[in-house]
């Protein structure tokens, strides 16, 4: 009879096989909250999470309605289908709500055994002029309109927003965002995924570690844009414009009424100026061609450079590529 030889990859394999069903049971054990706060003057809210999503939608003036969907699960060391259920009940019988006023937190678990065991997920209504702040760890959110300023972040999900009559500050360290409109300030950031924005004003900061990033519309701006790698856009822009693209293109619509940096490592620059704006060109390339639909005057011309001025001339419009055409069009 031949030997049988139980190594230690063969014992992880049959423990894994063992314990699939525990943790699908653990899986299958849920729970629910449901709560309703009454504040008054101005108010903040605070939400954490693990790996469960947030929605917030805005609601009345004087309420605030928290409702939890509580999962279990066991993945954690000495985790059994009964040390689940006990802490999914824990968290119905008293959810992770703090009230003090005006001020909310919500998702804060000080029993560590009780965190480990639960994943919670959010659908939170809070009064439109409220400050939001979202901290998810691995969870997507989604915030709707609201005329308060709102800071979320998450360590790895995608995270949408509609449109902030305030300040906006969004930071993911890998997914995708999207914000519908913020005026004030803005401040996007994602190690990894494409940024979206609407219409925006104030001072606009977007960076991607990588990904493309495209603005809608910017009247009133002044906006500092960046990616690793990836197509950055912008159109309708009226103000200053800092741009730079490691890897990818650059296409810009607007009327510098400020400066305009672009610079792209290995892309082309296409700008849309309209006629009758008065600017002065500088423009560099290591590799392609520079073309310019406006009537230049004052006009330097070399290889792969172009210098003038259009019009009354006023702000510096500089593009410079090491790899790539540059159009400056109308």
């Amino acid at each position: 009879m031949p030997r049988i030889q139980i190594t230690r990859a063969t014992w992880l394999i049959a423990a894994a096989v063992a314990l699939a069903p525990a943790h699908a049971a653990a899986q299958n054990i849920a729970g629910r909250f449901d709560k309703t706060l009454k504040v008054s003057g101005p108010v903040t809210v605070s939400l954490t999470s693990g790996s469960g999503s947030v929605d917030i939608s805005p609601g009345s003036d004087d309420t605030i309605r928290v409702v939890g969907v509580v999962r279990g699960n066991s993945w954690w060391r000495g985790g059994t289908d009964d040390s689940v259920r006990r802490a999914v009940a824990a968290v119905e019988s008293q959810p992770p709500i703090v009230q003090n006023g005006g001020t909310v937190s919500i998702g804060a678990i000080d029993d560590e055994e009780i965190s480990r065991r639960v994943s919670i997920s959010y659908q939170v209504t809070v009064p439109r002029k409220a400050s939001v702040t979202v901290k998810t760890g691995s969870g997507s959110q989604q915030i709707a309109a609201l005329a308060g300023p709102v800071d979320a972040t998450s360590g790895s999900g995608s995270i949408t927003v509609g449109a902030i009559e305030g300040p906006a500050d969004v930071r993911t360290g890998s997914g995708s965002v999207k914000v519908d409109a913020a005026r004030d300030r803005v401040n996007v950031s994602t190690g990894s995924g494409g940024i979206t924005l609407g219409r925006v004003a104030g001072h606009v900061k977007v960076s991607s570690g990588s990904g493309s990033v495209s603005i809608r519309e910017a009247p009133q701006a002044t906006i500092d844009v960046s990616t690793g790698s990836g197509r950055i856009g912008v159109d309708g822009l009226t103000g200053g414009l800092t741009a730079h693209a490691a890897s990818g293109s650059i296409h810009i619509n607007g009327t510098p009424t400020a400066n305009w940096q672009l610079t792209s490592s290995s892309g082309s620059i296409v700008l849309g100026i309209p006629d009758g704006t008065g600017f002065r060109v500088e423009a560099n390339t290591g590799s392609g061609s520079i073309d310019s639909e406006h009537k230049l005057a004052m006009s330097r011309v070399e290889r792969r450079s172009l210098t003038g001025t259009v019009g009354a001339g006023g702000v510096l419009v500089a593009a410079r590529t090491s790899s790539g055409s540059i159009q400056i069009g109308r």
